[in-house]
């Protein structure tokens, strides 16, 4: 028992070092797993964002068709409906189009947030001395010279015949 667990703690305190250098599939997964995370967490608060922007615009919208709809039993002349009438024109332009401008500030604003936290994902292990998946798939790769080997028709014979 005692042996193991000293074995186990040898293990966490060289995986640091060169002589216990982590699986390659492993650190594959445990980075795309990082940037899966950050991402997610970029996007749910963008979302969150996108929410309050849709909440803005209907309590606006609440709020102003109320106003218009008391202002309707007011009214004492023709020129007053039409008056109103532009008014509610106007709202519904002007609220559009910057609910719109909101919407496209919020993407923009959640694909540089993905880029950022891509980035930083990439950084915190670049100064941490982790390689990159492809840095290490590259790594594993033998040198290609070693790996392809030319077989002739001579030789394909030979090993047929014997």
């Amino acid at each position: 028992m005692s042996t193991s667990n000293s074995r186990a703690s040898a293990q966490r305190k060289s995986f640091g070092s060169e002589s216990l250098r982590p699986n390659f599939l492993m650190e594959m997964g445990r980075h795309q797993l990082a940037i899966a995370a950050e991402s997610t967490r970029t996007l749910c608060s963008r979302s969150e964002a996108l929410r309050k922007i849709q909440q803005e615009a209907a309590h606006d919208a609440s709020v102003f068709h109320a106003e218009t709809g008391q202002k309707l039993f007011d009214l004492k002349e023709p020129a007053e409906l039409l008056a109103l009438q532009s008014e509610l024109m106007r709202f519904a332009l002007r609220s559009a189009g910057s609910y719109w401008q909101k919407i496209v500030a919020n993407a923009m604003n959640t694909q540089v947030e993905m880029m950022a936290s891509i980035g930083h994902v990439l950084q915190s292990e670049k100064e941490h001395g982790v390689k990159t998946p492809m840095e290490m798939f590259q790594a594993a790769i033998p040198p290609l010279d070693n790996s392809f080997h030319v077989i002739h028709a001579e030789d394909d014979e030979k090993r047929l015949h014997s």
